[in-house]
């Protein structure tokens, strides 16, 4: 056997230095065909002699395992799922150690007689299958002597129990790791070195059995503190505890010996808040085995320490907390080691959080919306898509033109970030965020002919500030600015206000009849207008102070394109940019199209230039983009409704040459380009084919591959650079948390500022440059909290009626203009919904504002034996999830209604119905039987018959649940008969 293996397996990282001591191998060299060639009893000693174990089972040798196989039959078992969310180690280990599995897998399909692989990962992660398969069968066409193996994947999720120490004769069931380590362990026998793989500050390491587990985090700061294992699943070790790799330890310690990852906390982690979290975990990975019978168990563990972090719970709670540690320890449940070295390590935590403290106001933070946390505006969504379904629209807009003073205009054309996170679409589909605000900015100008007023503007100031472009992020600085009572001057080089949204979106988009009006609004707050002057042209900074301008915002936009940088660009006729194309447009002017029209570029722009195209009566349209069709920046729809307008698409293709002819353009060469490593931007970089070329006949292209910020301005009187600063990418330098330049009392934003962007993306910068300017005129520090989005605590829920719950509401298409009244003019495509739409899309929302998702609702619904609530966990929320489960399993009883500690969950008792509502909405709805002494409701008849089968018989009767009366006329009915029984 090579020497050179027996040192790997013999150092203290063997799998590491394996990988090392491979580099440059192929396959075929890396495979050792004496490793599956031994003598079955030579190999036995031989795994014997190296003391090889399991790392999910540290205290099983695999050996014992081994020599209880069944020759000639069975399954060679790969345990690659996930020990806890987010556990990165399976997913590492097969992407980096493929050739390690390989091989073990090959040589125990020699030795045990095996033709069958199942490798288990969690649900999914199917994909990993594929990707052994095909390593197999690679392996196996490099050299024939190795046999042949199928692979079955199948998902499969955590035990809620500790690993029994057992052995199947029929499957030889190994972790990942340890299938990767057999190979050297064969090798090595009495020379191999036991050691583990995991994460350790979210950096892969390797270390050798007996070694301090804290070095593994390498000094990183904390590393000396309190340390979590496994997400928490693994158990909890309290500063300064010593912590080796050691199996039998751990476990004496009440750690988990086969974790797999160990951090620090981080700053502002709170131990109950995570051990909260952790229990949560380990009661659903029983809660998804439908019976299983301690699931109620660990839901009253997860229950008790999630009531102690929300502040709700007291030291007799603590004591039951104890106590379910020792019940869950009882059960061998892996949640004990969770929950007994949390209570033990962060004994002064729990007991201030008896009190209702938390230290570091982690489990007291309130979670805003991912909705509104992703708006770059930061609006309010939930409550105003609430009350858009009810039809008060002067309501919802009063809340959006809070933190967005052009609602009208983003319902129109924002590309809807928020609907990317919106927990409903996780579900089904999200909801229509985008359509919502045009519905109550339409029926609010219809109303009034502008907006209500969103709140009493401050005294006036006596300052004043230039705000230099009347675009979205000008307009939004002017607006905020106005309501914090300065007084406002916009200056803009156009002839009218709007910016991009006038001269660069072309009409079907946004009619500028909407713009205006929406424009009257901002101007309506006493904002001064002067349009046609532009900065460096007609006036400088200088001019401004000394008109008595206090400040100045920057808001002027990226009016020049990119050039395609190709020999004849400025020369052949039919070259344009994407941005003068447009801006000709908006100014009312018809620009001249040719019959084939090539538009180069892949993002918004792009599409408005080449549907733009069509509408002006090209014969053919064709789009050239240099990625796919999945890395395009364009708005889905956007490039749906192109198509259907019958735009081409050519993809993976890069312009390379002009071609013409006595100064006409003729076409444009391409190359064919094929995506390789992702670059900067996360998308795969395009690389050319050589010898791919290609020309394509056109007689106009449109160049939209980017903008930029004008430079001009920046010209000082005597030609030099003036003291505003610019970017290596040509936009304006500012501090991104203030927005404030180089020069003081200027401030810039938006495209100028950020690069080229979205309306909303402006009107964001535009909000803060606005507070910024006024802490910069008061004199005061900038408090970013005044433009962040908050969570509101007024909740305004639309309720759905009697007998229709979430499942009943599906997410409508937003009705628009047919195709073929599209052609030859700019009318409005996207017609927009319908209030009776917009009622339903209210209705969909899941009002994550409302529900904090701290799960005590479906806690004790298990926790009672009733597990009619499910909800799943996204990106660290959770959502509601099964719609119909309530129905089929909830009785009634009310006990999600009575812990909720945010009103979300809501029990109605009428006569007739018991319902139960999550955020407005009814999740189950059960009959209702009355008292027929005094005609009160009763509780649901499924809730008696859960309490007589919990009670028995003879205790039921005692409380009278077999008479169906309501505890009063029950009371009265045992009074008046033992009246009677003393008066016999």
């Amino acid at each position: 056997m090579p020497a050179s293996r027996v040192l790997c397996a013999s150092g203290d990282t063997p799998l590491l230095s394996w990988r090392e001591a491979r580099e440059g191998q192929t396959w075929q060299d890396s495979l050792l065909p004496s490793a599956w060639t031994l003598d079955p009893d030579d190999a036995l000693l031989r795994l014997r002699a190296s003391g090889l174990r399991d790392s999910r089972q540290p205290c099983l040798p695999v050996y014992l395992a081994w020599a209880a196989q069944t020759a000639g039959s069975g399954l060679l078992m790969v345990d690659a799922s996930e020990a806890f969310a987010g556990d990165q180690l399976p997913l590492h280990l097969l992407q980096n150690f493929s050739f390690a599995l390989v091989e073990g897998l090959v040589t125990a399909s020699a030795l045990l007689g095996r033709t069958k692989a199942v490798l288990l990962v969690s649900p999914g992660r199917e994909a990993m299958g594929l990707a052994l398969e095909e390593w197999l069968a690679n392996a196996r066409g490099m050299d024939a002597a190795v046999p042949a193996i199928s692979v079955e994947v199948r998902p499969h999720t955590r035990e809620p129990e500790r690993p029994p120490l057992a052995v199947n004769p029929g499957e030889l069931r190994l972790s990942l790791e340890t299938w990767c380590r057999l190979p050297l362990a064969f090798e090595a026998a009495e020379d191999f070195r036991q050691a583990r793989c995991l994460f350790a500050g979210g950096a892969f390491k390797e270390l050798p059995l007996g070694a301090d587990l804290r070095e593994l985090l390498g000094g990183k700061p904390g590393s000396e503190g309190a340390l979590i294992l496994d997400g928490g699943l693994g158990g909890f070790a309290a500063a300064g505890q010593p912590l080796r790799m050691d199996p039998e330890l751990l476990r004496a310690q009440g750690l988990d010996p086969g974790l797999g990852s160990v951090d620090v906390f981080a700053p502002g982690q709170c131990p109950v808040d995570i051990t909260r979290q952790a229990l949560y975990a380990h009661w659903r990975l029983a809660a998804v085995r439908d019976g299983h019978p301690r699931r109620g168990l660990l839901a009253r563990a997860a229950r008790l320490a999630t009531e102690l972090a929300l502040g709700r719970g007291d030291r007799e709670q603590l004591t039951d907390l104890n106590l379910s540690a020792s019940l869950l320890e009882e059960a061998g449940l892996a949640a004990a080691g969770t929950l007994a070295t949390s209570l033990k390590a962060f004994a002064n935590e729990w007991l201030e959080h008896t009190g209702g403290e938390c230290p570091t106001g982690a489990c007291r933070r309130r979670r805003v919306a991912p909705c509104q946390e992703r708006c770059p505006a930061g609006i309010d969504i939930p409550n105003f898509l609430s009350l858009t379904g009810r039809g008060e629209h002067g309501a919802a807009v009063s809340i959006m033109v809070q933190d967005n003073p052009l609602p009208y205009a983003c319902g129109l054309v924002c590309p809807a970030p928020c609907e990317k996170v919106c927990l409903r679409g996780k579900v089904d589909k999200p909801i229509h965020i985008r359509a919502m605000k045009a519905v109550s900015a339409k029926a609010a100008m219809a109303q009034s002919g502008g907006y209500p007023p969103v709140c009493s503007p401050r005294p006036a100031s006596g300052r004043k500030v230039a705000v230099i472009g009347g675009g979205p992020a000008g307009l939004a600085c002017a607006s905020f600015l106005a309501r914090l009572g300065h007084g406002a001057a916009i200056f803009e080089a156009m002839p009218a206000l709007g910016g991009m949204m006038r001269y660069g979106i072309p009409e079907y988009r946004l009619p500028k009849a909407i713009l205006d009006s929406e424009i009257a609004t901002v101007t309506g707050l006493g904002v001064e207008v002067t349009t046609g002057k532009a900065l460096g042209r007609d006036f400088t900074l200088d001019d401004l102070a000394a008109q008595g301008f206090d400040a100045a915002f920057l808001g002027l936009g990226a009016w020049s394109s990119r050039a395609l940088g190709l020999e004849g660009e400025a020369l052949l006729t039919g070259v344009v940019s994407g941005t003068q194309f447009l801006v000709e447009l908006g100014l009312g002017r018809k620009p001249s199209v040719g019959e084939r029209v090539i538009v180069v570029g892949g993002g918004n722009t792009a599409m408005d230039c080449a549907r733009t195209a069509v509408r002006l009566g090209a014969k053919e349209v064709r789009v050239v983009y240099r990625r796919s069709r999945t890395e395009m920046p364009a708005a889905a729809e956007e490039v749906e409704e192109a198509e259907h307008e019958g735009v081409h698409f050519t993809f993976l293709a890069a312009p390379t040459r002009l071609v013409g002819e006595g100064g006409k353009l003729t076409g444009m060469e391409v190359v064919t380009m094929a995506l390789g490593e992702p670059d900067a931007s996360g998308r795969r970089r395009p690389e050319p084919k050589p010898g791919s070329e290609r020309v394509i006949a056109c007689d106009m292209i449109i160049s939209a591959i980017g903008q930029f910020c004008d430079e001009s301005f920046t010209k000082g009187a005597d030609g030099t650079l003036g003291e505003v600063c610019l970017t290596k990418w040509r936009t304006i330098q500012i501090n991104t948390a203030t927005m404030a330049t180089d020069r003081s009392g200027v401030f810039a934003g938006g495209d100028a500022a950020q690069g080229p962007a979205t309306v909303v993306e402006a009107i964001r910068d535009g909000k803060r440059a606005a507070y910024a300017i006024d802490a910069h005129l008061r004199g005061a520090a900038f408090d970013p909290a005044q433009v962040e989005p908050r969570p509101r605590w007024e909740r305004e829920l639309l309720c759905s009626p009697h007998g229709c719950g979430w499942s009943e509401h599906a997410r409508p298409e937003i009705p628009m203009v047919p195709v073929a009244g599209r052609s030859l003019n700019f009318d409005q495509v996207e017609l927009g919904l319908d209030q009776a739409m917009a009622e339903n899309e209210a209705r969909r929302c899941l009002r994550c504002d409302v529900c904090i998702g701290c799960g005590l609702c479906q806690l004790v619904c298990s926790e009672a034996g009733g597990d009619a609530l499910r909800f799943k966990e996204v990106e660290g929320r959770l959502v509601f999830e099964d719609f119909d489960r309530p129905t089929d399993k909830c009785v009634g009883c009310g006990a999600c209604t009575r812990i909720c500690p945010t009103g979300a969950m809501r029990l109605v008792l009428e006569k007739g119905e018991t319902s139960i509502s999550f955020t407005g909405h009814a999740i189950s709805e059960l009959p209702t039987p009355t008292c027929p002494e005094c005609g009160k409701p009763l509780p649901a008849e499924q809730y008696l018959e859960q309490l007589r089968q919990r009670m028995g018989d003879k205790l039921a009767s005692s409380a009278g649940l077999e008479q169906q009366l309501c505890p009063e006329c029950s009371h009265k009915r045992r009074g008046m008969s033992f009246v009677q029984n003393m008066l016999r």
